[in-house]
């Protein structure tokens, strides 16, 4: 298992040194200077990637992330079999871009931030322990017909 994600993260630097951007989708747009993108795949009107957050001690969760290729705004994939991955190693190192090039990603509605503001703070990556269940909803039944 261990070998499988080093050559994925091995495979992503890859993809995404020289892919900074596909199509409308920017890599600096689903890492916000707080994730690492460590597997991408590229569909005909889609791409999505592995978000990497680190978790307590040295393990970390990977999130699937989708964008429209003609808009460029990263979502969570909740479509994705894969939704959450979990690893024992810790991310690789995030790499560091300018605040002025996250201000200027779709879906930020915030505008350009002065560079004297502190960024805001990402969002951390949901996993599955993070949703609530309630026990005493039922589904209404099914009609067939």
């Amino acid at each position: 298992m261990c070998a499988v994600y080093n050559f994925l993260c091995i495979l992503s630097l890859f993809a995404v040194g020289y892919a900074g951007k596909v199509g409308e989708c920017r890599t600096e747009c689903a890492e916000l200077n707080n994730f690492k993108i460590v597997r991408v795949h590229l569909r005909e009107t889609n791409v999505s990637a592995g978000l990497c957050q680190n978790s307590s001690g040295e393990s970390a969760k990977v999130a699937e992330y989708i964008c429209d290729l003609k808009v460029g705004l990263w979502v969570p994939d909740m479509e994705s079999e894969e939704q959450f991955s979990f690893f024992p190693t810790p991310c690789p190192a995030v790499t560091i871009v300018e605040q002025s090039e996250i201000d200027t990603c779709p879906g930020n509605d915030k505008g350009p931030t002065p560079s004297t503001e502190p960024s805001s703070t990402p969002k951390p990556i949901p996993s599955p322990e993070d949703k609530k269940i309630d026990e005493n909803q039922v589904s209404p039944p099914i009609k067939t017909t």
